[in-house]
């Protein structure tokens, strides 16, 4: 994953295909760090969650675990609702 601007990253997906995502904001969820991003792409409109690890005091993100992502979702939907 490459950094790209303040709030914009590129990813690279299994097949090599790049997407430009906008960074919207993190969020805490059981002691771990979450990020909220929105695809640049016209077409794309659902928001992209990952798990943040810390690798050399760099941020990197990750997909996150099936098992717990149904409740990381949930907390997130709760804290969307809460500041509209």
């Amino acid at each position: 994953m490459k950094e790209y601007g303040d709030n914009f990253i590129i990813i690279t997906d299994e097949e090599g295909n790049n997407y430009e995502l906008e960074h919207l904001f993190t969020f805490e969820h059981a002691n771990e760090d979450y990020a909220v991003f929105m695809p640049t792409g016209e077409d794309d409109t659902d928001m992209i969650l990952f798990h943040i690890v810390y690798e050399n005091g760099e941020e990197e993100y990750e997909n996150i675990d099936e098992e717990i992502y149904e409740e990381v979702y949930e907390h997130f939907m709760e804290i969307l609702f809460e500041t509209e």
